[in-house]
């Protein structure tokens, strides 16, 4: 580096460091804080909202590579594009679009960009005025690329008019540079400073307004500059490329100062200082290393070739233009890629388009079978609701058919067969036991107390057919009275345990519980040979009652269920929905354990 660049860099250092201590501190990397934004909603629940906000996201997110890394742009403009079609955003498809033709742009393809830029307007329509606005300040960049300046002149007054209505100041100023841009490049360098003094004015006077007031600084210092090196002035230049060189250094402008120092290697060209513009151009080298540019690596190539061959050094001169031609005949054969590329990606957008039209008829066709079947679950669970109202009914009929059979039976047993057994008995105390043999007198007592025997078990089953308890007192007093006489009456020993607080359960619940234990007791009493017998309640998992009934005798085969009996008890368990359990007691009996839902209706 010579003695004049190193002088200059001190002193922009220097210059930098007091603008950053008066400005405050650098503005936040955009590009960090977009990146922190989509990993933030990266890490969201899946959702339609999630997909659209990522999309806009991404294509923002691609355009700020575009002077940072092609990789990083193409990779999120794929992404935006992968969500913009699969939720047909219109918004996120236009900006990715838009980020698809900037590069295509600043990569030099500039056909590509204009169909790019066209479609992105086709997706913004008339709702989005805001991004309209905006591609059209993009395209007027474009045709000033490519030498179309009074086409980029209008795009850009087309863009300003509609900032202007937006009253979107950031817009208006961006336009107002683009368009004295437009007038530099098409070699009115005196009429493009009026734009660009007038843009100084409101940047001093209403800066804080304007979003990256630093950035808008630096790319106006820069046309300064070079307006006044294309007039030939590069006394009044230098002032102007001082203040641009610290704002790069702001700004981390690369690509900005990457453009100053080419124009600035391209005007000592012109007034023949071949060693200054040889040192621009080694600083360029720099740049464009970090830039991966072969685009400008191979113009500033063809600026050493022609410092050499003004300098009047053929060798030198002619080994860059070789490397020129061969980097130039790259960047030809990239760009038929490119256009190849570029239809390949038509043509699949089209097959994306056809795919999301099919799509769309899927979503529509299942949404109608959706709704079909809604109405049919609707039907089912009306019909469903009138079936269980019906089967409440009905299963109330039988439990009052049930109850009121139960009644009649109780009452045959206890007043004809009852009253029966008492009329034998009173016949048998009329016979006079004294003129019996010792043998007849056996035979009497045995009758007797058979028929007195008789008699207790009709009044106690007559009793328990339905006890008037169950309805006034409920299951659990009913179960107490129930078990005392029948530690009374027979020869069995019988335990009844209760939860420590007893629920309450409903009529019908109640009859089912009390009928399957009746059951059960008069087998056991009929075919157990048992001593004891232990009646037992528990609340299990908060909403189910378990009931259990287990016995010392003979034994029980689980797989006998062919009795009338207990085919009935097997009725009253699936008529609640609940669960029965036959299980062997160790050493011997049997233990059938029930479970059922509580207040199950």
């Amino acid at each position: 580096m010579t003695t004049f660049f190193m002088i200059r860099s001190f002193f922009i250092l220097g210059f930098t460091f007091c603008n950053l201590i008066l400005m405050g501190q650098v503005q936040d990397n955009i590009v960090d804080n977009q990146l922190q934004k989509v990993l933030k909603l990266e890490k969201l629940a899946p959702s339609y909202s999630k997909d659209t906000s990522l999309a806009i996201e991404y294509a923002y997110l691609a355009r700020l590579f575009v002077d940072e890394s092609n990789d990083s742009l193409l990779k999120y403009h794929k992404k935006a594009q992968e969500l913009a079609l699969k939720t047909n955003l219109k918004k996120a498809l236009g900006l990715s679009e838009i980020a698809l033709a900037t590069h295509y742009r600043e990569s030099g393809y500039y056909a590509e960009s204009l169909k790019l830029y066209n479609n992105a307007l086709e997706y913004f329509g008339e709702s989005h005025q805001a991004e309209v606005a905006a591609t059209f300040s993009h395209m007027g960049i474009l045709y000033t690329y490519s030498n179309q300046y009074l086409r980029a002149i209008d795009c850009h007054k087309r863009s300003q008019e509609i900032y202007t209505k937006l009253k979107d100041v950031n817009g208006i100023v961006d336009n107002e540079a683009n368009i004295g841009n437009a007038y530099l490049e098409n070699g009115y360098a005196q009429k493009s400073l009026t734009y660009f003094k007038e843009l100084e004015h409101i940047y001093n006077t209403e800066g804080k307004k304007i979003n990256d007031l630093n950035g808008h600084k630096c790319v106006n210092y820069i046309n300064l500059c070079t307006a006044y090196l294309r007039l030939g002035n590069y006394t009044k230049a230098k002032p102007f490329e001082d203040s641009a060189l610290v704002y790069c250094e702001i700004i981390n402008g690369i690509s900005e100062k990457q453009y100053l120092l080419t124009e600035l290697a391209r005007y000592f060209i012109n007034t023949k200082e071949y060693k200054r513009a040889l040192a621009y151009t080694e600083e360029l080298d720099k740049l464009i290393v970090k830039l991966n540019s072969d685009l400008k690596e191979r113009d500033n190539l063809y600026l050493k070739y022609l410092i050499y061959k003004g300098d009047n050094q053929p060798d030198s001169a002619l080994a860059f233009l070789e490397k020129f031609n061969l980097l130039d005949q790259k960047l030809n054969l990239d760009k038929a890629e490119a256009e190849v590329k570029y239809d390949s990606d038509a043509k699949q957008k089209e097959i994306d388009k056809l795919n999301l039209l099919t799509k769309k008829r899927m979503v529509i066709f299942l949404f109608m079978t959706f709704v079909l079947l809604i109405i049919l679950l609707g039907y089912f669970i009306l019909n469903n609701r009138k079936l269980r109202k019906k089967n409440k009914e009905i299963s109330e009929a039988m439990l009052k058919g049930q109850v009121v059979e139960r009644k009649r039976v109780a009452s045959d047993l206890h007043d004809t067969l009852g009253s029966t057994l008492s009329s034998l008995r009173w016949s048998l105390e009329a016979i006079d036991t004294k003129k019996l043999s010792l043998n007849e007198q056996e035979i009497y007592e045995h009758v007797q107390n058979t028929l007195q025997k008789s008699y207790e078990h009709v009044r106690l089953l007559s009793h328990n057919l339905l006890p008037e308890e169950l309805n006034k007192a409920g299951l659990w007093k009913t179960l107490e009275q129930f078990v005392k006489k029948l530690d009374k009456s027979t020869e069995v020993s019988f335990t009844l345990i209760k939860p420590d607080t007893p629920p309450e359960l409903l009529p019908r619940i109640q009859f089912e519980i009390y009928s399957i234990l009746l059951e059960l007791t008069n087998n056991v009493l009929k075919h157990a040979k048992a001593k004891t017998v232990l009646i037992k309640f528990d609340v299990v998992d908060l909403n189910r009652l378990m009931f259990s009934l287990s016995d010392d005798g003979v034994g029980f085969d689980s797989k006998n269920k062919a009795g009338k009996g207990l085919k009935n008890i097997e009725s009253r368990v699936d008529s609640l929905k609940g669960e029965w359990i036959i299980k062997k007691n160790n050493p011997v009996g049997t233990n059938h354990t029930f479970f059922i839902k509580l207040n199950h209706v």
